[in-house]
Parts: structure tokens; C-alpha cells; sequence
């Protein structure tokens, strides 16, 4: 527990929501600055774990992908390809044994409200006032679940690169 804030400095998500934070509170140059710092350590992180990702995890994916082919050759199960993690979601998210009411809109809107409540008293917003960004949030996450669990090539409009986007 003593070592996690010292862990903490360098994740980005908090150095940005406070930058936010410090320009909505007029402190236009502190705020700029410490977003600059946020938005170039999350660029920093993704890069090295991309980086770390194609060194030590070259080729991690090739015999899973070798061993779901059953004697058919799959031309890209080696070097880039073969090393990145699955980029798709599961076969079926909520399988058939779960219970009835274990459905997306109740994990995503009920499971999730203390992750919203805890998220608003992180940032110090003060109780008094978390009606608005409590909504706002819940909102948030049932359309991410909407586009994620409810939303497919058959029953959507949007393409998938919006999809992506908005969620």
C-alpha cells in the first residue's frame, strides 16, 4: 500500500482530470501544462507497451493460432500478427447458465454504480453536487454497454469504426 503512490505519478488519467480540473478553476498555465505532461506520459505508456509487447511477446500467439486450425493454414500466424493479444470480444458475453437477470443493462447500469460513486469522491467532487456527473457517467456507461454487448453489424447502422469511437 506505501508504494502505490509512488506508482500512481506515473499513470496519466489523474494528471489529466486534474489539469481539467485546474483550467476550470482559472489556473489557465498550471492546468496547460500539467495536460501536456498527462497526454505525453499516455503517449509515452502506449508506446512502450506496444514496443514491450513486440519484444518479449513475439510470436507469443502462434500456437493458439496454429492449434485452432486443424491442419488448414492461416497465412498470418507469425511475427506482428502472431504476437498481438485477441482483439475481439468474447463468443458470447453473457452465456446461456447465467441467471435471467444477469443481462448487459444490469451489470453495466447496476454493478457499476459504486465504480461511479467511488470515481466521483476520487476526484473530490463534493456530495452535494454529484447528481449531475453521477447521470452523466451512468449514462456513459450504459451506451458503451449498448455499443458493446447490444450492438452488431446486423442490428446497427453505425460502422464499426464509430462504434469504436463513441465507445
Amino acid at each position: 500500500p506505501m508504494y502505490m503512490g509512488a506508482l500512481l505519478i506515473h499513470l496519466p488519467g489523474a494528471e489529466i482530470v486534474w489539469a481539467v480540473i485546474e483550467i476550470l478553476q482559472g489556473s489557465i498555465v498550471h492546468g496547460a501544462s500539467r495536460l501536456i505532461k498527462g497526454l505525453i506520459q499516455a503517449t509515452s505508456l502506449a508506446v512502450f507497451l506496444v514496443l514491450g509487447w513486440q519484444v518479449f511477446g513475439r510470436n507469443l500467439a502462434s500456437e493458439w493460432l496454429l492449434s485452432d486450425l486443424k491442419g488448414d493454414t492461416l497465412p498470418f500466424t507469425k511475427g506482428a500478427i502472431g504476437s498481438l493479444p485477441a482483439s475481439v470480444w468474447c463468443d458470447e458475453a453473457f452465456p446461456q447458465y447465467y441467471p435471467d437477470y444477469m443481462t448487459w443493462a444490469f451489470v453495466v447500469g447496476v454493478y457499476n454504480m459504486p465504480l461511479n460513486i467511488l470515481c466521483l469522491a476520487n476526484v473530490y467532487i463534493p456530495v452535494r453536487d454529484w447528481v449531475g456527473p453521477f447521470i452523466v457517467g451512468q449514462v456513459g456507461l450504459l451506451s458503451l454497454g449498448y455499443l458493446q454487448f447490444q450492438c452488431t453489424p446486423d442490428t446497427c447502422e453505425l460502422p464499426e469504426a464509430i462504434q469504436n469511437v463513441l465507445s
